[in-house]
């Protein structure tokens, strides 16, 4: 199978070395700048700190993905802040499977992005951790494998039977999960109570107290419950962000902080926290409608938001009906949800 591993990160690199041990694979990495070059000089170097072994693949590399370059499967091993500026890339390329490996709490979103059909495009999870060093990557991982799945289906069968080809002889487990949306998720909220628990005691998780602990926990709740219902609002709407709509957004911020909008901009771009934005806006616009949508009261009496909120548009009358058809739905399906969790 001729497979394309994007990004060049741990996850990349130990993916490609995996996929290189089925000999019957021709695996290309995309790599850029100096760790591209070397790659093609020493080959791909993996120091496997649990096993104290060290492994070199020689694995064909390439720094851009053209339209026209077709691969059995492309995994995907950006970070999710950095999907934004190559979803183009990948939704002009002529390969029909994708799986986009890794942290990922949008999955629907880049699913959308993608613009192709729910059954070509998986979302996978790799079981391994690590770090690059200049010469090598160091890998910490007991048993490598991968749980993956559609974003709200499972994948269909010949999906699957390509990617199980893949790693043949790889002695690399596969997990195949029909909900990995919701999979993404979880694992989200059992890891990020430890994330703001690390930066809570300053990185020493022995001398986090009972009420960091349970601080870190509420924290992470209330904000993943936030997220969900605002990115189930902007789903239902449809809510469109445009370029403009995430500059202003950003210029906005810059100015409260009294720096240079365009310096800002650029800064946010460079560190591949652009999707984040996105993201941000998105729900900001999907709030906004919702609450155009519906009614706020005082004492009995009606209260006039629109100072703050704005006058919708003659033509947005129509979508504000949606918003509140939209809002009600979300709020039913999470009470619903709630309802039984508190009867199990």
């Amino acid at each position: 199978m001729r497979i394309l591993v994007y990004g060049a990160g741990v996850q990349g690199c130990e993916l490609a070395h995996r996929l290189a041990q089925n000999e019957k694979n021709t695996v290309t990495l995309l790599a850029r700048g100096e760790w591209k070059e070397r790659i093609d000089q020493k080959g791909l170097t993996i120091r496997h700190w649990a096993q104290l072994k060290t492994t070199v693949d020689r694995v064909p590399t390439i720094e851009t993905l053209a339209p026209e370059e077709s691969y059995d499967i492309v995994f995907v091993t950006v970070q999710a802040g950095q999907l934004p500026e190559i979803l183009p890339v990948l939704k002009q390329n002529k390969s029909e499977f994708f799986v986009f490996v890794g942290n990922q709490p949008h999955a629907r979103s880049v699913l959308q992005a993608m613009q192709r059909p729910a059954d070509k495009i998986a979302f996978g999870f790799q079981s391994s951790g690590g770090h690059r060093d200049v010469d090598k990557v160091v890998t910490a991982h007991v048993g490598v494998g991968m749980t993956i799945g559609g974003a709200t289906a499972p994948l269909s069968g010949v999906f699957r039977y390509r990617v199980k080809t893949a790693f043949e002889g790889a002695k690399y487990k596969l997990t195949f999960v029909s909900d990995m949306d919701g999979w993404l998720k979880c694992h989200l909220a059992l890891i990020l109570p430890a994330c703001y628990l690390c930066y809570a005691c300053k990185g020493d998780l022995s001398k986090a107290t009972k009420e960091q602990k349970a601080q870190a926990e509420e924290t992470v709740e209330k904000d993943l419950r936030d997220q969900m219902v605002l990115d189930a609002l902007a789903e239902k709407l449809d809510v469109q962000v445009s370029q403009s709509d995430v500059f202003n957004f950003l210029a906005s911020i810059a100015q409260q902080y009294g720096m240079d909008p365009n310096n800002f901009i650029q800064a946010i771009i460079k560190n591949g926290q652009l999707g984040s934005a996105v993201q941000e806006v998105g729900r900001s616009k999907g709030l906004l409608a919702g609450m155009r949508a519906v009614k706020f009261t005082a004492d009995g009496e009606v209260v006039d938001l629109s100072a703050f909120l704005g006058e919708a548009a003659e033509d947005e009358e129509s979508e504000s009906v949606e918003a509140a058809s939209a809002a009600a739905a979300v709020a039913d399906e999470l009470s619903a949800k709630d309802d039984a969790k508190d009867a199990e």
